[in-house]
């Protein structure tokens, strides 16, 4: 039975909440417009000066991806451009880097199709890819250019052309170099890994080609040499990434430890892989790299 009346200790509502009148209600409305009032003045510069500052370092941030663009060796790479003038547009110009002297070729602008539905399932599904011009290596660094290659980097700064996921002092002699120096010179270089190559790439002014530029090359553009050799290229792996992949300028997944190595086999059929995965630290003497860039007119 509920308490109507006073209570023994004077409570005039029998211990029940009093009636909530509209005086009352105008009352704790205006009560709580007035603590708004004051979170308002007090909460919003503080809110202010806070989204001020997260966008203060968001453009610094912004400032220094673009300052390491604009970099030579940093990371990423890829505003880096062979300026070639005197140069005439076209589907296919013959020319040299020339930082090593290597026959390149440049590729314009085109919409291919990449992957196969009939091929294994690493390299499906078929899709479609927008690619800006481009120029990449006609064949793979051999051994003369990379010797050239350690042989400079003797003389060049501890870090330079180093990528920042790189073990700290690894050596860039390639896995069995003395045969391969012995034998020769104009063979395609093996038994690098893929900071082995990114470097030698930063070195000559270039980068590693995207998995989709070196499809493209190898699919649509005579002149581009068939090798049984796996190559390594920039992408980070990732085993769906064809199902996902940006239509335009595909760069690989944002997060990937193992690196894409395709294969040009001449005697490539629909059945054989030519796209795989590898470690960026493994070496093996079935593994080259040919270098590409931003074409600049």
């Amino acid at each position: 039975m509920s308490t109507t009346g006073p209570t023994s200790d004077g409570d005039p509502w029998g211990g029940n909440p009093p009636p909530l009148s509209l005086k009352n209600f105008a009352v704790l409305a205006a009560m709580f417009v007035a603590v708004m009032g004051i979170l308002a003045v007090v909460v919003h510069p503080w809110a202010v000066a806070v989204d001020q500052e997260m966008r203060r370092e968001r453009d610094g941030r912004a400032q220094e991806v673009a300052r390491r663009i604009a970099t030579p060796g940093s990371e990423p790479v890829w505003a880096r451009a062979v300026v070639l003038s005197g140069v005439s547009g076209g589907e296919l110009v013959s020319l040299r880097n020339p930082a090593d002297q290597a026959p390149l070729m440049r590729p314009g602008p085109c919409v291919f199709r990449m992957g196969r539905d009939d091929g294994p399932v690493l390299e499906r599904p078929e899709h479609e890819v927008e690619l800006d011009g481009y120029v990449i290596y006609a064949e793979l660094v051999n051994v003369d250019r990379y010797a050239q290659f350690l042989a400079a980097s003797a003389s060049i700064a501890e870090g330079t052309h180093r990528h920042p996921d790189e073990p700290p002092g690894k050596s860039r002699v390639p896995d069995g170099w003395d045969a391969q120096v012995a034998g020769p010179r104009a063979e395609a270089v093996t038994g690098v890994d893929w900071f082995d190559a990114y470097a030698y790439a930063s070195w000559a002014g270039l980068r590693l080609p995207t998995e989709a530029e070196w499809e493209r090359a190898r699919t649509t553009i005579v002149g581009f040499a068939p090798v049984d050799t796996w190559e390594w290229c920039y992408d980070g792996f990732d085993p769906g990434y064809y199902g996902r992949s940006e239509r335009r300028n595909p760069r690989g997944p944002s997060v990937a430890y193992d690196r894409v190595v395709r294969r040009c086999a001449g005697t490539a059929t629909v059945s054989e892989p030519s796209r795989h995965k590898r470690s960026p630290s493994s070496r093996a003497r079935d593994l080259g790299f040919r270098c590409a860039g931003t074409y600049a007119e």
